[in-house]
């Protein structure tokens, strides 16, 4: 059975409900009531948060 898709006009004002009605795989926001598509992070933002994260839970 196939999903169904939520249509994604570009004028519309975007409210959490809409946002919650999304069926794609892709990471979204709504800001200022508009949708924007929010890329992957990269694997430089994945190493520096791993650096980050180590500095605050060192191994036990």
């Amino acid at each position: 059975m196939r999903e169904a898709v939520v249509e994604k006009p570009k004028k519309k004002v975007w409210t959490y409900k809409d946002y919650l009605r999304l069926t794609d795989d892709k990471r979204y926001e709504v800001i200022n009531g508009r949708l924007e598509e929010m890329p992957a992070p990269t694997p430089l933002h994945q190493r520096i948060l791993i650096g980050i994260l180590a500095r605050f839970f060192p191994p036990l």
